[in-house]
């Protein structure tokens, strides 16, 4: 069973990188498209900068 519970545990991690992987692109490909390059910058050294750009793109 703990092998199991492992699994789904693991399952769940991948589901969740992927789903925080495609947020952090679309949010790129929207930046991008607005030609706020800085913006993108700024949100990979500052984690609240990207939570804030991710709320405002309804991204969250």
């Amino acid at each position: 069973m703990l092998t199991a519970e492992r699994r789904g545990i693991e399952a769940g991690r991948k589901i969740g990188m992927e789903e925080g992987e495609n947020r952090i692109n679309q949010l790129i490909l929207e930046l991008s498209k607005l030609g706020r390059t800085e913006d993108i910058v700024k949100a990979a050294a500052d984690k609240k900068y990207q939570r804030k750009l991710l709320e405002e793109f309804g991204l969250q």
